[in-house]
């Protein structure tokens, strides 16, 4: 079932359900973590309790994406006499909000994985805050602040992942990085309509692949710290 045919439940539901292990950090979707007691797939600790790895902020961006989804368009144009369809104006279509709010998705989970990294390798608080102040915008945290902690590029990691997990997240996050330069133009510079077609209307279908992408980044520099 495509994301998209979810009406009657909150996308979040569906796209933000991982939890994490209170013990070695292993995140994944084993709901039984809510049974207190339940041993780790990974390390064997049993559960004290569920805890979510992503925090109600995302849920609500995600949900927001999928209210924008059905809204659509505002405004009637015309109908096509020959299908009877409805032509919505491109000043009233609301996508291009959703891809600002997939943008900021992408900037919540860039910080939280490099705030994740930053904790593991017991970084002073002090200093943490300062990175976090030096390399505000996601991207300057992608690429220059996260090879600085890692020893290695955001790309060369996502290539190892394909390799150990058989999942390319590689084309996902190209496109959120094209969107978000698009991003830019729409927000700062006034560029109208800078968003093709199949760029907004993929926008649901490419929730999953980014949580799930920094999923595998979490687990990924979890274990090579």
């Amino acid at each position: 079932m495509k994301i998209t045919e979810v009406r009657q439940q909150s996308w979040h539901t569906l796209i933000c359900n991982y939890y994490v292990c209170s013990s070695c950090s292993v995140v994944d979707r084993d709901s039984s973590r809510m049974t207190i007691g339940t041993p780790c797939k990974k390390c064997s600790a049993p559960s004290p309790s569920a805890r979510l790895y992503f925090g109600v902020e995302l849920c609500q961006l995600v949900n927001s994406i999928q209210d924008l989804y059905f809204i659509r368009s505002g405004k009637i144009t015309h109908e096509d006499e020959d299908f009877g369809t409805q032509k919505y104006d491109m000043e009233s279509d609301m996508r291009p909000i959703s891809a600002i709010l997939f943008c900021t998705i992408f900037d919540v989970l860039m910080t939280g994985l490099i705030k994740n990294i930053m904790l593991r390798k017991s970084i002073p608080q002090e200093i943490q805050d300062l990175l976090l102040k030096n390399y505000q915008f996601a991207m300057k945290k992608r690429d220059q602040l996260y090879p600085k902690l890692l020893k290695e590029s955001f790309l060369e990691s996502i290539k190892t992942i394909k390799v150990e997990t058989t999942h390319d997240f590689e084309p996902h996050f190209d496109y959120a990085d094209k969107l978000a330069k698009k991003r830019n133009k729409f927000v700062h510079k006034g560029v109208k309509w800078v968003f093709t077609e199949d760029e907004l209307d993929n926008i649901p279908h490419e929730l999953h692949p980014l949580f799930s992408g920094f999923v595998a980044l979490h687990n990924y520099q979890n274990d090579k710290i």
